[in-house]
């Protein structure tokens, strides 16, 4: 099974509650479910490239310009650019924990 496959339902779910916590009005919640969601979807160009995307719309969402030009040059080239930092300042290639919800 592909890494992808195997991430997918985990990522998928962080997705769902990041959308749950914006339609509640809970951003902060939200931005938390999608950091979650960008860091196990890191081993995955697709699942990390979607997690960029939904950051991006969240960004427009609340108004963040920073958030949202930082999200547009990651969505555009992501599968180009090796070494990039996030908004939540780790590098790609840097193991992180995934914080409890």
């Amino acid at each position: 099974m592909s890494i992808t496959r195997q991430l997918r339902p985990h990522v998928d779910d962080a997705f769902a509650a990041a959308a749950a916590a914006a339609a509640a009005g809970d951003i902060e919640a939200a931005w938390r479910h999608l950091e979650r969601a960008h860091i196990l979807s890191q081993p995955s160009a697709w699942l990390h490239t979607r997690a960029h995307a939904r950051m991006l719309v969240l960004g427009l969402r609340v108004g963040d310009t920073t958030e949202v030009v930082g999200q547009v040059i990651r969505v555009t080239f992501e599968s180009a650019v090796v070494q990039h930092e996030s908004g939540l300042g780790v590098k790609p290639c840097t193991p992180d924990r995934v914080h409890p919800v």
